[in-house]
């Protein structure tokens, strides 16, 4: 559910907050037919839309009125999505948790038909959220757009990595953990297999990537994304390229220092054969160690917003998609 909210965080449309249903046309999702499984109240889904609202506000520094209008907007948008898409996503969304349920994982067939499923409702999803970026795009001012089209970038590529991982999984291919989450005996059980066959040695984990040297070709990408929507002369081009530099090193720095702490809690991830809470505490210590770097980033952002000058904050073309595919 994160990933689907950071993307609505760019997608919400205020712009149609004067084309919605009055209120008691709209039915309240409690009122829909329910195909049965787990779905989200319409209370949930607003404050979840105001709690993403006000980050957006602080994001993009919305005005009152503006700030107002998106928040009323972004919650009838997405209580009506859910209530007009409920008898197709729903059964969607239980089959997957259903799936992670399951003692056994599930077979490649199994998959292949939920992805096919999941495949049209994906689409809905994908086309509202392209549809409420645009319209968020022209609520904003200038200087607000800019930001925005800078962040288009993120957007577009997650959805980019969605669409790819879901034609994988619809022709078969897929890891079984994005499925299935193992209960505790059959975990013991493979991790004992394994260190038989490894002569009772535990088996050496595969590599896993390095999670700040991605994270830092995504802050390359975000300053040429800038640098190209600004229309940064030379000298603000260079003042960028140094920022970049020197946060990077600061990055890296930082992974040098902690590199010890960081791989050995990316093992135990890996190899690990307890409990789903034991992995959570895990991936919280490794928020934790990654915290700096993304408060570096957000460093990066705010030192970058003070090149352009007023002249072309307010002079910004629209984004060319072009750039993005």
């Amino acid at each position: 559910m994160s990933a689907f909210l950071c993307i609505i965080v760019l997608a919400l449309p205020p712009a149609q907050v004067d084309r919605q249903p009055k209120q008691e046309e709209t039915p309240l999702l409690e009122q829909v037919e329910d195909p049965g499984g787990f779905w989200p109240t319409e209370k949930m889904i607003r404050l979840m839309m105001h709690r993403w609202s006000d980050e957006v506000s602080e994001r993009y520094r919305l005005d009152a009125g503006q700030k107002a209008r998106w928040g009323e907007a972004m919650a009838a948008r997405w209580v009506r999505f859910a209530r007009d898409n409920r008898r197709q996503m729903q059964p969607v969304l239980s089959e997957f948790i259903e799936m992670r349920l399951e003692m056994k994982p599930p077979t490649t067939e199994q998959v292949k038909a939920w992805a096919a499923r999941a495949n049209p409702v994906f689409g809905k999803l994908k086309e509202e959220l392209t549809a409420g970026s645009e319209d968020l795009r022209r609520l904003l001012k200038p200087g607000q757009r800019a930001k925005f089209d800078v962040d288009l970038l993120g957007f577009k590529m997650g959805l980019q990595v969605a669409r790819a991982k879901l034609n994988l999984w619809a022709k078969g291919e897929f890891n079984e953990r994005d499925f299935w989450d193992p209960p505790r005996s059959e975990r013991q059980r493979r991790r004992a297999e394994s260190e038989q066959a490894n002569g009772g040695a535990p088996p050496e984990p595969e590599p896993s990537p390095d999670q700040i040297e991605l994270e830092l070709e995504s802050w390359q990408k975000y300053v040429e994304r800038f640098t190209r929507i600004y229309k940064l002369d030379e000298a603000q081009k260079a003042t960028a390229r140094s920022i970049l530099k020197e946060l990077r090193e600061r990055a890296l720095a930082h992974r040098d220092r902690h590199h010890v702490e960081i791989e050995k809690l990316e093992r135990r991830i890996q190899t690990h054969d307890g409990l789903q809470e034991d992995i959570e505490n895990i991936e919280e210590q490794l928020v934790v160690l990654y915290g700096p770097i993304d408060k570096m980033f957000d460093e990066l952002k705010t030192r970058l917003d003070g090149i352009p000058t007023a002249a072309q904050q307010s002079s910004v073309d629209p984004p060319d998609d072009k750039t993005d595919k």
